[in-house]
This record gives structure tokens, C-alpha cells and sequence, in this order.
């Protein structure tokens, strides 16, 4: 498709990232915020938005929550988290 049919939803999509960008940095302030899942999902958030150091803390922190016992140890996830800290610091090697 032309690149001006899909101006409209590139900016959908930048909103909806950004929108969920503050609503899961909300949910890391409530009481029960300290959840891996939660920073599992900002860290993929802030990677879409090019924010590579801010990603690579939130799914640090997943870890060690992981790692603490919250919600469980689920090998499959630390493992997806910790590849996912890899191809980061690659990425920002690279630079």
C-alpha cells in the first residue's frame, strides 16, 4: 500500500504503545505492581519505543521478581526475558 494509507495507522499504533506505556508504568505504583508480568510487558513496550536502557531494566526487574518467587518461577518466560536482555544489549552494543 502507499506510505500515505498507512500514516493513519502508524499513529494509531504510536498512541495505543504510548497509552500503554502509561498505564503499565501506573501499574508498577499500585500495591500489587510488583509483578513480573507487568514488567515483562513495559520492557516490550519501552523496546518498541527505541528505549532499549529503560526495556532492559523492566525485564531486569521481571527476573529478579521471577527469581524471588512472585507468580512462580516459569522457566519458559525467564528464559523468553532473558533472551530478550541479550538481543538488547547487543543492540546497544552495536552502537
Amino acid at each position: 500500500p502507499p506510505r500515505s494509507t498507512l500514516f493513519p495507522y502508524t499513529t494509531l499504533f504510536r498512541s495505543q504503545i504510548a497509552a500503554a506505556r502509561t498505564e503499565l508504568e501506573r501499574a508498577t505504583t499500585l500495591a500489587d505492581g510488583d509483578d513480573p508480568v507487568i514488567y515483562d510487558h513495559l520492557g516490550d513496550v519501552y523496546n518498541r519505543l527505541q528505549m532499549r536502557l529503560e526495556a532492559s531494566r523492566a525485564w531486569q526487574r521481571a527476573l529478579e521478581l521471577y527469581n524471588q518467587g512472585v507468580r512462580g518461577k516459569e522457566d519458559g518466560r525467564v528464559r523468553d526475558i532473558r533472551r530478550k536482555i541479550e538481543q538488547v544489549k547487543e543492540e546497544i552494543g552495536a552502537r
